[in-house]
């Protein structure tokens, strides 16, 4: 288990969210206690909980890859099952892998695929990544690996492993109606897409 929080807006300079990420980040420390890492530019900020399982030593995250002059960045919490054989495919096909992460072939994926790489991946997974003109933001099907977002009223977006590092960017927490009668009605559960919380 790892933890994974992310802001993004690519038309404003959000470095002023720095303390605010790290109070995110902090909420979430359970998820991960062997490691604690930022990354921080201009437009995307992330943060990241480790549980260090797979490549103790370069599986540091959130990662970078530079291919072609252009950055890459992820944040990712998960297991691909199916990594050698993806990692294979992308050497014969000419990339390059610097760690034996799994983190690393989700991104070179994701650079050689774009969101196309989703259809590779057997396995559990959330992850964020920064090309530093979008953001691309995904989980497993059935959400094994938790992952929400909320846009505010400017349009800052937020990802976050958990709910609480969100409503703490917020700063207030709105219960939704519909939230609270699919809990109601279905117990702990609640259909895809939704949360107890208003917008989350």
């Amino acid at each position: 288990m790892c933890g994974i929080v992310t802001i993004c807006h690519y038309h404003k300079d959000i470095r002023n969210y720095y303390d605010k990420l790290i109070e995110m980040n902090q909420l979430i420390k359970n998820r991960g206690p062997d490691e604690c890492v930022e990354w921080i530019s201009k437009h995307c900020m992330m943060a990241h909980r480790r549980l260090s399982i797979i490549d103790l030593n370069s599986g540091q995250q959130p990662m970078s890859y530079m291919y072609h002059d252009k950055e890459y960045h992820i944040t990712y919490n998960g297991e691909i099952y199916n990594m050698i054989d993806i990692k294979n495919q992308l050497i014969s096909e000419g990339y390059r892998f610097y760690t034996m992460s799994d983190t690393e072939v989700i991104l070179v994926a994701y650079i050689a695929y774009k969101e196309k790489c989703l259809n590779l991946f057997e396995g559990i997974f959330a992850f964020v990544i920064d090309d530093g003109e979008k953001l691309f933001v995904a989980r497993d099907q059935l959400g094994v690996k938790p992952l929400f977002y909320y846009v505010d009223n400017d349009e800052t977006l937020i990802v976050a492993s958990e709910v609480k590092s969100i409503l703490c960017f917020i700063g207030k927490a709105i219960v939704d109606k519909r939230g609270i009668k699919e809990l109601l009605g279905l117990g702990p559960s609640l259909t895809p897409g939704h949360t107890l919380y208003k917008n989350i």
